[in-house]
């Protein structure tokens, strides 16, 4: 389950933490991204938190592929989808918010449940695309080339 405010004081004087509402992060994300509508633009989180703006993103490109979805569709939009958290039990809390997204939505726009290798799939696309890491260090280390 997605956490909204901050998981405590401390954490949030400590490194920043806040998690962004529901409705801003849709919000945001329809009125800010313009590639929506194409599943392989690629998304990058680099403050991913529980996952509130990749799961928004995933539903939202779902919705806009929903007569061409399939799984294979649905794996190359996922893949398309990236994370990097410095708080390990928020990409662990992440990882679980994608794939349930990830499941749930799919049944939603098609009436179908996603088939057993098509999720191991996704498991193993969620485990590589979203990494705990300091994107402000690999914002330097990217500069520096």
């Amino acid at each position: 389950m997605m956490t909204y405010g901050t998981k405590s004081d401390e954490r949030k004087r400590l490194k920043g933490e806040v998690f962004t509402p529901p409705g801003v992060v849709f919000y945001m994300i329809m009125n800010v991204n313009k590639y929506l509508p194409d599943m392989k633009k690629m998304f990058f989180d680099p403050c991913v938190g529980e996952g509130q703006f990749p799961c928004a993103e995933l539903v939202l490109k779902m919705f806009y592929s929903v007569d061409k979805l399939n799984e294979k569709n649905a794996l190359i939009i996922l893949s398309s989808i990236f994370g990097m958290d410095i708080q390990g039990d928020n990409l662990d809390q992440c990882r679980a918010n994608m794939l349930s997204t990830f499941c749930d939505a799919y049944k939603y726009f098609t009436g179908k449940e996603i088939s057993e290798p098509t999720l191991n799939k996704a498991i193993l696309i969620i485990a590589h695309n979203f990494q705990v890491g300091d994107s402000l260090e690999l914002m330097k280390i990217l500069k520096a080339g």
